[in-house]
C-alpha cells in the first residue's frame, strides 16, 4: 500500500528490464513511481477495478490480468495473494513483499501482428497439458524473489531517509529553541 492507502501497482523487474528497456534506478525511487506511461497508468488499476471499470484480458486462464492501455503500449496487471508469494519465495525471503498488485507485462499493440504484445504473452504463456491440448501459464509474468529482495531495499532506503529528515528536524528544533527536544514529541519541558 501507497501512503494515502491506495494500491501501488509494482513492474516486475523482468518488465522494468526487458520490456521496458529501462536500466533500474537505484532503490531511492521506488519501481512503481518510474516515469514511463504505462507504468503511471498501471497505478490506476486498482482503482477501477474496485469500481468495476477494468477490462480482464481474456486470453489468460490461469489467472485474472486486467488490460492497462495507454498510447500503443499495453500490458497486463494482476494481485499476488499472500500464498502465491510463499509459493514463489518460500517463508525465509519475505513474502509479504510479493503480495499485492504487480504489471506483469508490457508491450506494444500492433493487432493482427505476431509481434503484438498480447499475442506474444499468449504464446509464451502456452504450455502443454496432460490431455494433450494447450493450457496456459504465465507464471513467468509474475514477481520473483529478486523483485521481493529490490522491494525491501527500496522500504529500507526510504526508512532511512525517514530517520535521517526526523534527527535533522530534532536538531533544528532544538538548536532554534534553546530546550532540548526529543523526535516527533517537541519541546521537552
Amino acid at each position: 500500500m501507497s501512503d494515502k492507502g491506495i494500491p501501488r501497482v509494482r513492474p516486475t523487474l523482468r518488465v522494468v528490464e526487458q520490456d521496458l528497456g529501462m536500466t533500474l534506478p537505484t532503490v531511492n525511487l521506488p519501481i512503481h513511481q518510474l516515469d514511463h506511461p504505462v507504468v503511471a497508468h498501471a497505478q490506476r488499476v486498482p482503482q477501477i477495478d474496485a469500481a468495476g471499470g477494468a477490462a480482464r484480458i481474456l486470453a489468460r486462464v490461469d489467472r485474472v490480468w486486467l488490460k492497462v492501455k495507454t498510447g500503443r503500449h499495453r500490458g497486463g496487471v494482476t494481485t499476488v495473494s499472500p500464498r502465491e508469494a510463499v509459493d514463489v519465495t518460500g517463508p525465509v525471503h519475505a513474502p509479504e513483499w510479493l503480495e499485492g498488485w504487480w504489471l506483469g507485462f508490457v508491450g506494444l499493440r500492433k493487432e493482427d501482428s505476431a509481434t503484438d504484445v498480447y499475442a506474444v504473452a499468449l504464446q509464451r504463456s502456452t504450455v502443454p497439458r496432460l490431455d494433450g491440448g494447450p493450457g496456459v501459464d504465465t507464471t513467468w509474468m509474475l514477481p520473483t524473489p529478486r523483485d521481493a529482495r529490490r522491494a525491501v531495499a527500496e522500504f529500507a532506503a526510504h526508512q532511512e531517509r525517514a530517520m535521517r529528515d526526523q534527527v535533522l528536524a530534532t536538531i533544528v528544533a532544538s538548536a532554534t529553541s534553546g530546550l532540548p527536544v526529543q523526535p516527533s514529541m517537541g519541546i521537552m519541558r
